[in-house]
């Protein structure tokens, strides 16, 4: 899976608090080994009816890509957050330390 596709898959679409979202100033993909896929900057939400979606700036090859993350769960408040179908076999199990949970 490429940055690219792991912030796809992690971004959104999702339920979610957007004020809480919002107070986060980045964004890790992190997969099922706890291993970083991505790292992102937090810019802002788009709606999408009773959801939403992370906005942001994909930091392409950041150093933390490929490592385990050293971010300790909870980072954040997103709580019960659920990968769409879209991705069924990403791999991905956490969205910052958080469990996603594959429907």
């Amino acid at each position: 899976m490429t940055e690219d596709e792991a912030w796809q898959a992690g971004r959104g679409i999702w339920k979610f608090n957007a004020d809480r979202a919002l107070a986060q100033d980045e964004v890790q993909i992190v997969n099922t080994e706890g291993l970083v896929l991505a790292v992102a900057t937090i810019t802002g939400i788009s709606k999408h009816g009773d959801r939403y979606a992370l906005e942001g700036e994909l930091l392409r090859g950041d150093a933390r890509v490929g490592k385990p993350t050293t971010t300790p769960p909870p980072v954040t408040q997103l709580r019960r957050l659920l990968l769409t179908s879209r991705f069924p076999h990403s791999g991905l199990k956490e969205l910052h330390g958080l469990p996603i949970h594959h429907p």
